[in-house]
């Protein structure tokens, strides 16, 4: 008796009157002699390719012409030994195999975008390790987290439309949702599913199987910004120099504007208290970092951001022009992950400013008002900032002279009162009158805020080429009065 194997690549094949397929290829297998009217065993040697659907065919006699011919009521499948799977991409933004994608570490390189297109491959292999070229099953993936730790979301795993081709079964547009590295099992329960009900539904039975293999590392493809507050350095404007802040949200997003959350701890690859990594600029001037670095923290994803910032003060020549600056962000991660520039806040109005102080005359019997104001550039000349309400000073430096016939006033004998803060630009600053026979000057002086001194001797007092670098400084007469004014004529009316 003659003994072979009809096998078939797909199932539901018709059957004859035979019970054998209508369509199929014989694999050979041997002869079998009869003995008192039943089959000896036949050994089947290895079958080193992959057949969804097989059936035992039986002929008499095993030469010539068969005269009884019947096939197994059971049909059987030759699966895989095991499967075995590749990720790989061409580059974080696109599927092919120039890299592979196996990095589980936090710094681990390659980097691919999560949700942008990567490569998966997926090949049988028979026992002997040898590929199964008619395999072209349709596996299912299981995934894990491996990267984070602790704290992992799970993203989704999408392996595409696999196209089989001898043996390997490709798909170039699987993608993942999350930031970092995931363990996935491939498992084919459909091609050996003829042998269901014979077998155990594991990779022990009809599954086919391979070992999991590590995908990583994802990372967030781009960065969106959502614009939240501006804070002036005084009210309603800023002097340039002087502090003001911003405040907006950040998200770390897939290809799919979904927030990736495992963007946080270690993985979180954007420093949030380093100005220079949110590259900020501004339309009509350039900004340095303020006096505080930035805050913020990254939790699932998201980060709230404040930052200070200074727009450039002129440091000589002709004060900066008001203007009404934008300030935008394009922040850079150190794996790349940026966004486009974006404004973070409305126009922020900035004023050049000065601390101004003029000398006074009066009689040591009355309180002297010493004029002090903060001024600002108007664009052709410096005019009262009446704006200025919350420019706050310290107490102004009494500098006393050596007392003689023209001098008489002493320390002490006269003390200085001023708004704090300065009241719509005026400092009100008056000093006390100090009496009978205490006639004479001194001189007085305000430490003013960086943003507030001016070119007032004309030296660059730190060698740094930065000429507005002078506090105002005045000189208060008690006893004597002012000189003439340029007045050819004036009338009073009684």
């Amino acid at each position: 008796m003659l003994v072979d194997l009809l096998a078939n690549t797909s199932t539901g094949i018709g059957l004859d009157a035979n019970n054998c397929p209508t369509s199929g290829t014989a694999l050979s297998v041997g002869t079998a002699t009869l003995t008192t009217g039943a089959a000896a065993g036949v050994s089947f040697p290895a079958i080193s390719n992959a057949w969804r659907d097989v059936r035992v065919r039986m002929r008499y006699p095993a030469t010539g012409a068969a005269t009884l011919t019947a096939c197994s009521t059971d049909n059987f499948a030759v699966k895989p030994s095991y499967l075995s799977a590749i990720a790989s991409d061409a580059d974080w933004l696109s599927a092919g195999t120039t890299r592979t994608l196996n990095a589980t570490t936090a710094s681990g390189t390659p980097t691919h975008k999560a949700g942008r297109p990567f490569t998966l491959r997926i090949t049988g292999y028979n026992a002997s390790n040898a590929i199964t070229n008619q395999y072209n099953g349709t596996p299912t993936a299981s995934s894990s987290c491996v990267l984070p730790t602790s704290g992992c979301v799970s993203g989704t795993l999408n392996t595409g439309a696999f196209t089989a081709s001898s043996g390997t079964l490709t798909s170039s547009t699987a993608s993942y949702t999350e930031v970092g590295a995931i363990s996935t099992t491939f498992t084919d329960t459909a091609f050996a599913s003829v042998d269901s009900a014979d077998t155990a539904a594991s990779c022990a039975g009809y599954y086919v199987c391979a070992s999991a293999i590590n995908i990583g590392r994802f990372i967030p493809d781009h960065f969106a910004l959502s614009p939240g507050t501006l804070t002036q350095g005084c009210g309603s404007f800023t002097y340039y120099g002087q502090d003001f802040s911003t405040d907006f949200i950040l998200t770390a997003r897939n290809s799919s504007n979904s927030t990736t959350q495992n963007y946080t701890g270690s993985l979180a690859k954007l420093g949030l208290n380093a100005w220079a990594n949110f590259a900020y600029s501004a339309s009509g001037a350039s900004l340095v970092e303020g006096s505080t670095p930035p805050t913020g923290s990254w939790v699932n994803g998201t980060a709230a951001i404040t930052a200070t910032h200074k727009a450039s003060r002129a440091l000589s020549g002709s004060p900066n022009a008001p203007a009404d600056l934008s300030v935008t962000a394009q922040p850079v991660d150190s794996d790349g992950v940026t966004v486009s520039a974006t404004a973070v806040s409305t126009p922020a109005a900035h004023r050049f400013g000065r601390l101004r102080m003029v000398n006074a005359y009066g009689s040591e019997y009355l309180a002297l008002p010493v004029p002090l104001t903060a001024q600002y550039w108007n664009g052709s000349g410096f005019v009262t900032n009446t704006l200025d309400s919350c420019t706050s000073l310290t107490a102004p430096t009494q500098t006393y002279f050596t007392q003689n016939t023209n001098n008489q006033l002493a320390s002490g004998e006269t003390s200085a009162t001023f708004n704090a803060p300065l009241a719509a630009g005026i400092g009100g600053l008056i000093l006390s009158a100090p009496g009978n026979g205490n006639y004479g000057f001194l001189d007085i002086t305000f430490s003013a805020p960086a943003w507030l001194q001016y070119n007032w001797d004309g030296i660059d007092q730190g060698t740094d080429g930065n000429l507005f670098d002078d506090n105002p400084r005045a000189r208060a007469t008690f006893g004597k009065r002012k000189g003439t004014d340029k007045v050819i004529i004036r009338r009073e009316i009684y």
